[in-house]
């Protein structure tokens, strides 16, 4: 479900607070939000990590994990979630900058974000569509949006800019740079609302989103604290929640041939021994159970051919349903997970769907894959 009146990181906490009495704060953010674990089943090991929220702008699956909350989960296991990982950038593009102004700004188009930004910023870089600026210690950009899409800037355009701008790639060191969000559905917010988009320059320079730095020494509190939670819990299965608008590359040849897009989408590690529970393919199994599951309840996954037109990265396997074997330069929490989880799965739900619809999908999704790791366990016994 839809939790209406979550605006800010303090607003999920608040929520949480109220929902649970087992709430551990591991980290806070920039502005004093706490970055919060819930525990909620006691049950046996090994445990469950579930987590959401690491790019804020993707609230079906922080929404998703609110509802198991509220709803409760069946499952024998010790089962952990991080509804939020990333509470400060929920807060969406004019939180962050009210923060890093000190007073309260409103903006609701380009021209504002360009006025403001203009007046009390320092411009660091200007593009012929869009511009840098330091407000603080942050760094806002400023896109016009009827041109670029800041996901481009967001996914690694920025990175490519910087490596030939020697200034702008050290004036960009250590620091958040935030994003105007391209909402590809319309809920009841807009680009400068909430739930932004942010990205990191580490040390030696990389730019990159959050979810793609979990190997870096030099990360923000938003990932070490749930890398250590992780390290010392070693959960056997963790699941991350995220979305994607890869359905906007499928060529139309293929959208014309009259085939349904899919509503979501899993990704998998490189196959890994399942060294610590023992049981063969048991990543593999189930991802499958979950995929069977939710295809009951009539939400229809992405085929193989859909994954492979639209992925658009090589050396990449693709099965019903889901990929492998990710090759990206990049280390997303799944493929970091592997280190200790002999499950390790994302979830995809498409952006352009209904809220509400998204949200159903990842609740789903996620009861299927507690009830096939509690039937494969049981097996084992």
């Amino acid at each position: 479900m839809y939790f209406k009146g979550l605006n800010t990181g303090k607003d999920i906490a608040s929520f949480l607070e109220n929902h649970s009495n087992n709430v551990k704060v591991i980290a806070t953010t920039l502005d004093g939000n706490p970055i919060q674990v819930v525990k909620i089943s006691e049950g046996r090991k090994p445990a469950i990590f579930l987590k959401a929220g690491n790019h804020s702008s993707e609230i079906a699956g922080i929404h998703a994990l609110l509802t198991l909350l509220v709803e409760g989960l069946d499952t024998p296991f010790e089962t952990y979630m991080v509804p939020c990982g990333n509470p400060f950038d929920f807060g969406g593009y004019q939180y962050a900058l009210s923060y890093a102004i000190g007073k309260k700004v409103q903006i609701h188009n380009d021209a504002e974000c360009f006025s403001v930004l203009t007046d009390l910023g320092q411009k660091v870089y200007e593009g012929d569509d869009f511009s840098l600026f330091q407000v603080g210690e942050i760094i806002f950009a400023y896109v016009d949006q009827e041109k670029l899409d800041s996901r481009i800037l967001f996914y690694g355009k920025l990175d490519k800019l910087s490596l030939r701008d020697p200034y702008l790639r050290s004036t960009l060191l250590g620091r958040r740079i935030f994003f105007p969000n391209t909402v590809y559905y319309k809920e009841d917010y807009g680009p400068y609302d909430k739930a932004g988009l942010s990205a990191w320059t580490s040390k030696d320079g990389y730019i990159s989103n959050l979810n793609r730095l979990y190997d870096r020494y030099d990360i923000p509190p938003e990932l070490s604290s749930i890398r250590e939670f992780c390290e010392r819990l070693k959960p056997a299965m963790v699941i991350d929640l995220h979305e994607s608008c890869i359905n906007t590359r499928i060529p139309n040849k293929l959208k014309e041939s009259g085939e349904q897009i899919g509503n979501y989408f899993l990704i998998l590690p490189s196959e890994h021994e399942a060294t610590r529970l023992g049981i063969e393919g048991i990543e593999t199994k189930i991802a499958e159970a979950m995929i069977e599951g939710t295809e009951n309840y009539g939400f229809k996954c992405f085929t193989r051919n859909q994954l492979e037109a639209s992925w658009g990265y090589s050396n990449t396997d693709y099965f019903k349903g889901y990929l492998r074997k990710d090759t990206r330069d990049a280390m997303p929490f799944y493929r970091w997970a592997i280190r200790f989880a002999d499950i390790s799965i994302t979830s995809e739900t498409i952006m352009d769907i209904p809220l509400e619809k998204r949200i159903n999908i990842h609740t789903t999704l996620v009861h299927k894959a507690l009830e096939a790791f509690t039937h494969l366990m049981d097996l084992e016994k």
